[in-house]
């Protein structure tokens, strides 16, 4: 799979929505949608409501999606989680690294 392009907006209800085409030996479009909670105590962003739809003209992606439809958005619910503190610092440790 190749991503030919990424979409990043705010939607309605204080949600976002993250739009990916996707090329290769299949080819087709997925969105994914929920509203970003930011916890700053913690430091970390979840999607608690995320969901997604699946676009393709390509029978396989068809049925995949009718028989893992409810498994892939378990598996997204579950890795809708950013720790920040993290992720700065891994970011933070990469830039002080000389190439």
């Amino acid at each position: 799979m190749i991503i030919k392009s990424l979409t990043l907006k705010g939607i309605d209800h204080h949600r976002m929505e993250i739009a990916i085409d996707f090329g290769g030996s299949r080819a087709g479009r997925i969105y994914i949608r929920g509203r970003p909670i930011l916890d700053t105590a913690r430091q970390t962003l979840t999607v608690p409501d995320i969901d997604y739809t699946l676009e393709s003209k390509d029978l396989a992606i068809k049925r995949a999606r009718a028989f893992f439809g409810k498994r892939i958005k378990q598996s997204l619910k579950g890795n809708s989680y950013l720790d920040l503190a993290a992720f700065i610092e891994n970011q933070t440790l990469r830039s002080s690294t000389p190439n």
